[in-house]
Formats: C-alpha cells, sequence, structure tokens
C-alpha cells in the first residue's frame, strides 16, 4: 500500500518537475537577462551625444564582454535571430564608434536598445 503510494506521487512529481524545468528555460531571457547591458548602452549613449570617442570605445569593449556573457544564459529560451541581430547591432557599431561617424552609431545604437528591451517579450 505505500509503496503505490509512494509510486503515484512520484508519477505526478516527475512530469510536474520536468515542465517547471522547462519553463525556466524557456523564460530565462527575462528571468536572466540582467542589467549590465542596459548600463552600458546608456553609458555609450552618453558618450556618442557627446562626442566621447575614446569612452565611447571602452565602453563597446565593455558592452560586448556583458553581450557575450548574457548570451550563455539567455540562448535556449530566446530565438536565435533575434540574439543574431543584437549580436550584429553591437558590431557594426564598433565599427561606427571607430570612424566617429556620430549620426549612425546614435542610431544604430537606438535599435540594438530596441533589440534590448525586446528580447524575451
Amino acid at each position: 500500500m505505500k509503496k503505490e503510494k509512494i509510486r503515484t506521487i512520484m508519477a505526478y512529481l516527475i512530469p510536474a518537475l520536468v515542465l517547471l524545468f522547462f519553463l525556466a528555460i524557456m523564460l530565462s531571457p527575462l528571468l536572466f537577462k540582467g542589467n549590465k547591458v542596459t548600463q552600458q548602452i546608456e553609458l555609450l549613449s552618453t558618450d556618442l551625444d557627446q562626442e566621447n570617442w575614446s569612452a565611447a570605445a571602452k565602453n563597446h569593449a565593455v558592452l560586448e564582454d556583458e553581450w557575450r556573457k548574457t548570451i550563455k544564459r539567455i540562448q535556449f529560451g530566446e530565438n536565435r535571430d533575434d540574439i543574431n541581430e543584437l549580436s550584429r547591432n553591437i558590431i557594426r557599431l564598433k565599427g561606427l564608434i571607430k570612424v566617429k561617424d556620430q549620426a549612425s552609431a546614435i542610431s544604430e545604437l537606438i535599435e540594438a536598445d530596441f533589440r534590448w528591451q525586446t528580447l524575451g517579450v
């Protein structure tokens, strides 16, 4: 009698735990996005507005590092195309900072910020 009760409990518990595990993976972009990328985008925005190209280059390097860390946390729950598009925005931004093209860099940064804000939604 006792073994049957334990077996019944396990029959319900194991599928429920598996579903919770997959739910956590699918919600990982919302749960594990963090805010360091947002902070770096804001710092870069300030640098670009002031045309402080050396600070913008440094903050862009930090943004790239934070983005690489974030990809590892959200890659299973987010659409790969969205991740690739944001990566392209960040890479293009590096070139625009290098050539000191303020208007295009700001445009690219705004697009990257939009993609970041909609990631996981």
